[in-house]
């Protein structure tokens, strides 16, 4: 059912939510007990804005594995969105502490803490991803998160363009989180007639 959820998220991406929530739905209906599908669908609700639909379909997946990452994340992404950072950040921890400091969940935590004012905190992360990256490959997009929480817009499409060039997943550039980076109306197939190639 993988492909499936896929596929609502382009869907959304799109601009047609409506045919993206009902693929993911349909995808629940067929694999009711997955946790993995049913955090797709919270995903998909996620970039429809429907929030508190996420989160509904995000705890109903925790129900099944405590341990699901995706859903974890996205109800952090949920709760920031609605301007409950506090929620955010303790959800965005849990993702951190879970992933053994993955550079993705460093950089989301970064932009809640950016957003909830703790500039200091956020450029801690912004640090300690440069000094992974001298270890390792380091997503770009992750830097794009912090930089899109701290209002330091030109920094973040800097990294933003450093994705783009590594191939950066499509719903790292239009996740409602760092939303600032694009008209906030246009779809998914009219933005990609703007990124440069």
């Amino acid at each position: 059912m993988l492909p499936r959820i896929y596929l609502a998220w382009t869907l959304v991406l799109l601009g047609d939510p409506a045919s993206g929530l009902a693929e993911a739905r349909r995808a629940v209906e067929l694999e009711p007990l997955s946790p993995l599908v049913i955090a797709g669908l919270g995903y998909t609700q996620f970039i429809s804005r429907r929030y508190e639909e996420a989160i509904a379909a995000c705890e109903k997946s925790l129900e099944i594995d405590p341990g699901m990452l995706l859903s974890i994340y996205v109800m952090a992404m949920c709760r920031a969105q609605q301007s409950r950072l506090s929620e955010a950040i303790a959800l965005a921890e849990r993702a951190v502490s879970m992933s053994e400091r993955a550079p993705f969940y460093l950089g989301l935590l970064g932009n809640f803490y950016a957003r909830a004012g703790a500039r200091d905190v956020a450029r801690g992360l912004i640090a300690e991803l440069e000094g992974l990256a001298a270890e390792k490959y380091e997503p770009p997009h992750c830097m794009t998160y912090i930089y899109a929480g701290m209002d330091d817009l030109d920094r973040a499409f800097e990294w933003q363009a450093k994705a783009f060039e590594y191939g950066a997943s499509p719903f790292n550039y239009f996740s409602p989180v760092i939303n600032d980076l694009h008209p906030r109306s246009a779809p998914l197939r009219q933005q990609l007639d703007v990124v440069p190639r």
